[in-house]
C-alpha cells in the first residue's frame, strides 16, 4: 500500500476531480462534531464513550487505509492541519469542563467544582504548551 501511494500515486501530474478527492474539511468537521457529541453525552451515558471510541478508531483505520491506497497526494500541509485538529479538540474539552463547572457550582457541589477548576487550569496549561506556535507573539504580524 505504501509503495502504491508513494511511487504510483504521487507522480501523477494531474489532479483528480473534486468528487474523487478526499474531502479533508468535511471529514475533519464531521470527526470534531462526533467527538464533541461523545464528550457531552459521556457523563450521562457511559456506553457512549466506549462506542464513540470504537467508532473513532474504526473511522481512523478506514480513512488511513483510503489515504494510503486510494487517494493521491493533493496538497502538502506540513502537519498544519493536525495542529488545528489538536487546537480544536482542546477547545472542545475546555468548553465541556466549563459546562461541568457551571453544573457543579449551580448544584452546590463545592469539592467537585474545585476539582474541575484544577482540571481546567491543567487543560489550559497543556493547551498553551502544545500550541505554542499559535500563541507565539513573534509570529503574529504587528499592526504598527
Amino acid at each position: 500500500a505504501d509503495y502504491k501511494r508513494k511511487y504510483m500515486s504521487d507522480f501523477m501530474p494531474w489532479r483528480r476531480p473534486a468528487y474523487q478527492t478526499f474531502q479533508y474539511g468535511y471529514f475533519y468537521a464531521q470527526m470534531m462534531t462526533i467527538f464533541a457529541i461523545i464528550l457531552v453525552f459521556s457523563s450521562t451515558v457511559p456506553i457512549i464513550t466506549l462506542m464513540g471510541a470504537l467508532y473513532l478508531f474504526l473511522k481512523h483505520g478506514v480513512d488511513s487505509f483510503n489515504l494510503l491506497t486510494m487517494h493521491r497526494k493533493e496538497l502538502e500541509s506540513k502537519s498544519e492541519m493536525f495542529d488545528y485538529i489538536l487546537l480544536t479538540g482542546h477547545l472542545i474539552l475546555i468548553l465541556y469542563q466549563l459546562c461541568l463547572l457551571f453544573f457543579f457550582s449551580s448544584n452546590d457541589m463545592n469539592m467537585a467544582s474545585f476539582v474541575v477548576i484544577l482540571t481546567i487550569i491543567i487543560s489550559i496549561v497543556v493547551w498553551k504548551k502544545t500550541n505554542q506556535q499559535v500563541f507565539d507573539e513573534e509570529q503574529i504580524p504587528s499592526l504598527v
